[in-house]
């Protein structure tokens, strides 16, 4: 039995190593964080939210649906399908139109 024990003791630490390893390697590349950080979307809520203030608080639906708030990696506005409604209603629970406008201080 004295023989096992040796590699049964080694395979033990070398398990507990690597599920360390795989941890701090999810922690520094952000997979813990399960999405956007609540400063990221205040960053793109904020740029969005000015963007309507400056077209008009009174902009009819289809403007404020058409919204592009599309941010790149490296935070600058890119083309894409992320929108002022979009974000409203799946960040921030804000269904309607006026709720949005609401939250953008309109």
């Amino acid at each position: 039995m004295k023989g096992l024990e040796l590699p049964v003791n080694a395979l033990v630490v070398l398990t507990i190593a690597v599920v360390v390893l795989v941890g701090v390697v999810f922690l520094f590349t952000g997979t813990f964080s399960g999405g956007k950080s609540s400063f990221q979307l205040d960053i793109v809520k904020n740029t969005a939210c000015k963007k309507l203030v400056e077209i008009g608080c009174d902009t009819n639906t289809d403007e404020i649906n058409n919204l592009d708030i599309s941010l790149g990696p490296d935070g600058k506005p890119k083309t894409g399908d992320d929108t002022l409604t979009r974000l409203c209603d799946q960040y921030y629970n804000k269904k309607t139109q006026q709720d949005c406008r609401t939250l953008c201080g309109c």
